[in-house]
């Protein structure tokens, strides 16, 4: 009885070792979208492949990092990213070749992680940003209520920005940011979001395009991110664009 117990929980063991080679040897595609030490959009939602290139068993936040470094920051993680094990754990000392005395802060889908050994699943958007408030470390973390929309050439866009605020519990609130610029491709645009936090986009030009916001005034945030690969609209449309454009400013100067 003992042996056939013994045989069992042996190859209990064995099994659990093959099932955690396999899942250290898996893959995940994400989107990684990185705030540098100036509150600047280093990287807009760029597809990443994450192994386990820490070699911790599992696919994680610091995985995801790293192979986003090594593949789109010059010289690489070795360059850009850095960690030390602090009181907190695993923590990030360098975030896109910046950061020191800086704090740090990283999402998955809008949700906080709790460290660097989160794990990402197929189809997350992790974000990684730098607080740019090194004195009270007051960035609030900002967002769209999505990563990415289907737009075309003339036509609008309905979007909905949040940022995060704490009850006394420190548990995270969502709350409406209203009265923020609109911007695309880094620059500051005309659409301002409502008392909601609505706004309503339109891109003049085809493809892809990152839009963001600047906050009010007394306000810090991290700088949310949608992107969009814009699809160019007919020539028909675009002529009649044109027209609207013509007729609106008649009816302006009519008012």
């Amino acid at each position: 009885m003992k042996k056939t117990v013994s045989l069992i929980l042996a190859a209990l063991l064995a099994l659990s070792v093959c099932v955690c080679a396999a899942s250290a040897a898996d893959s995940v595609n994400i989107f990684v979208t990185i705030d540098d030490e100036n509150g600047a959009i280093a990287l807009a939602r760029k597809a990443v492949t994450v192994t386990d290139v820490d070699g911790d068993g599992s696919l994680t936040v610091n995985d995801a990092l790293i192979t986003a470094h090594d593949k789109y920051y010059k010289g690489g993680a070795a360059a850009g990213y850095k960690t030390d094990v602090t009181l907190y754990g695993l923590s990030i000392t360098m975030l896109w070749g910046g950061g020191k005395d800086h704090g740090f802060g990283y999402y998955i889908n809008n949700n906080s992680c709790w460290s660097l050994s989160d794990t990402v699943a197929e189809g997350d958007d992790l974000v990684a940003f730098v607080y740019t408030d090194t004195k009270n470390y007051s960035d609030a973390y900002c967002f769209f209520d999505a990563f990415t929309v289907e737009s075309k050439q003339y036509e609008t866009v309905d979007l909905a920005l949040s940022y995060y605020t704490f009850d006394a519990n420190f548990n995270p609130v969502k709350t409406a940011l209203k009265g923020a610029t609109i911007t695309i491709d880094g620059k500051a645009t005309k659409f301002k979001t409502d008392d909601e936090g609505k706004v309503t986009v339109e891109i003049n030009s085809k493809g892809e395009h990152v839009i963001s916001a600047t906050a009010p005034e007394g306000l810090v945030i991290s700088a949310p991110v949608c992107v969009t690969d814009t699809v160019g609209a007919s020539v028909i449309e675009v002529l009649m664009h044109f027209i609207n454009m013509i007729v609106n400013f008649f009816k302006g100067l009519f008012k």
